[in-house]
């Protein structure tokens, strides 16, 4: 189980270099804009209604919602306007030590 910005992931599997974690998110939680270096994700909201920023532009989104592509080193972060829950597909670049998204994060 991990932990960051209040939220909390719990991994769902992973194989080779693929990953699957969901991330529950409590209400009025701001996710504050950050990059991750070693991974691309396909985030997936199934939960709740969030508002995800990427590249400088934001989307409101009611779950079920298609999924949102972040590759690797691209700026991005949300806000939970409710109770939220999605899950992250990571694909970690080669080389990388696959780990959670928590772990592999910078703020911009």
């Amino acid at each position: 189980m991990n932990r960051v910005f209040n939220c909390t992931g719990v991994q769902l599997f992973r194989l080779g270099r693929w990953r699957a974690e969901l991330w529950l998110v409590p209400p009025g939680v701001d996710i504050p804009d950050h990059k991750h270096h070693y991974l691309n994700a396909w985030l997936m909201l199934i939960g709740g209604t969030m508002t995800w920023r990427r590249w400088n532009k934001s989307r409101r989104l009611r779950a079920p919602a298609p999924p949102f592509y972040v590759p690797a080193g691209v700026v991005h972060g949300a806000q939970a306007h409710q109770r939220s829950a999605f899950i992250t597909l990571e694909h970690w670049v080669r080389g990388a030590q696959v780990s959670s998204a928590a772990h592999d994060l910078q703020l911009a």
